[in-house]
């Protein structure tokens, strides 16, 4: 894939974002919702895993 292409796609992809944001449309399709879902619960699982191991204030002192 050339760089050209590439740009290209970037430049549609960020296209198809700001005109979701702005018809305020963010799912297309039952799949779009289902997508966000499972990721939601994969980083929400991910974060209890670090809080577990970490203890849950060690994130925001590492922060601070």
């Amino acid at each position: 894939m050339d760089q050209r292409n590439i740009q290209q796609e970037f430049q549609d992809q960020f296209n198809d974002v700001v005109s979701r944001l702005q018809s305020k449309q963010f799912f297309r399709s039952d799949w779009d919702i289902a997508s966000f879902a499972v990721f939601f619960i994969f980083i929400a699982s991910e974060t209890e895993g670090w809080n577990r191991e970490h203890g849950s204030g060690a994130l925001t002192a590492k922060l601070h």
